[in-house]
């Protein structure tokens, strides 16, 4: 493998044209050039295409024939299409920092792994944040923590999302197959995902400098009598943000801010600070993760199981709340299969 070799990168694409522009914005100013980009539309609005400034002949568009509500879909679908060494996902409404692939292929290359795992810097609505109102621009409040993958497997904290902040050999996301629906898991998709990867002996990288970031665009209430919430409060401050910042000085904004976070004592949402605790706590968990890697068996629940069903009622409700629209239940393995059959002989 090679840090010049080329890279799919996955998009599961929802309806929101902006937002999906920005995130395409971030990828055509990557420094690493040698990539091409997947657009798995979740079975959007044929006017959906037309919103979007498609600026490169490397994107390719697909729209699903039926939806499947969730990423595990469109995410592995992706996995079945793509061809080149390596892929990359990204969420459609996150951002990368334009050496974010190069970053994630070096580090790959120099430790000969297979998968890595990028730090993110999560940040919350603008309108909502009084520091940002003060400062004029989006303020950051943690990051993400994918090196304590012995902790956000079995205990509360999602420390290793956004899946935007993953690469990994084509190989070996082909090895570990498809994302499961989420009523077949008690875990999320995602989070299940990566335990198979684990369980597989996927060997792991960890970003130490931060090539992704993650905004909270959604507002605090529903907007409408019917219950819906906007999704892209506050969109126009994050395109002048992100169009006229150097990445440097997005990174300084990020240490600043979580330096200021920590003297304040603002560290409880999402249960993220800057810093981990090593507590007795998470000794045992350690000691729990080794255990369950070579054996399987968990001493204790993780605090992120989910009853059988809950996460598919969850997954369900959120789809409704963003869209408005209600689904019984998420397609199966067997449909996954044969919307990549139908796409393949499309193609």
């Amino acid at each position: 493998m090679s840090p010049d070799d080329c890279v799919t990168i996955i998009i599961s694409a929802y309806g929101r044209p902006m937002a999906l522009s920005l995130a395409l914005e971030s990828i055509y100013q990557q420094t690493h050039r040698n990539w091409q980009t997947l657009i798995i539309c979740d079975h959007c609005p044929a006017e959906f295409k037309t919103k979007l400034n498609i600026k490169d002949k490397r994107v390719e568009w697909i729209n699903l024939p039926q939806r499947f509500g969730n990423q595990y879909g469109p995410n592995s679908i992706g996995i079945s299409l793509a061809e080149s060494a390596f892929i990359a996902f990204m969420n459609h409404d996150d951002i990368w920092l334009s050496d974010h692939l190069e970053t994630a292929l070096k580090t790959l290359h120099d430790e000969e792994s297979q998968f890595y795992l990028g730090k993110t810097a999560f940040s919350h609505a603008f309108d909502d944040d009084k520091d940002a109102l003060t400062l004029g621009r989006w303020t950051f409040s943690e990051l993400n923590h994918p090196e304590a993958i012995w902790r956000c497997l079995h205990g509360p904290n999602s420390l290793y999302e956004p899946v935007s902040a993953w690469v990994i050999e084509t190989a070996t996301a082909k090895f570990i197959g498809h994302f499961s629906p989420p009523d077949t898991t008690n875990y999320t998709p995602v989070m299940e995902w990566l335990q198979r990867a684990l369980q597989k002996g996927t060997k792991l990288s960890f970003g130490k400098k931060v090539t992704s970031l993650k905004f909270d665009l959604r507002t605090k209430k529903p907007t409408t009598e019917s219950g819906l919430y906007e999704y892209d409060h506050s969109l126009s401050s994050l395109f002048d943000f992100f169009y006229n910042t150097p990445v440097e000085i997005i990174r300084n904004s990020i240490d600043e801010d979580l330096i200021k976070s920590e003297l304040s004592g603002n560290r409880v949402r999402r249960h993220m600070g800057r810093h981990l605790n090593v507590s007795l706590f998470d000794k045992l968990l350690l000691v729990h993760h080794k255990l369950w890697l070579a054996s399987g068996i968990r001493l204790f629940p993780s605090k992120q199981t989910l009853r059988p069903g809950k996460e598919q009622r969850n997954a369900l409700r959120t789809l409704s709340r963003r869209t408005g629209e209600k689904m019984s239940a998420f397609p199966n393995a067997e449909r996954i299969n044969r919307v990549i059959k139908t796409i393949i002989n499309r193609r």
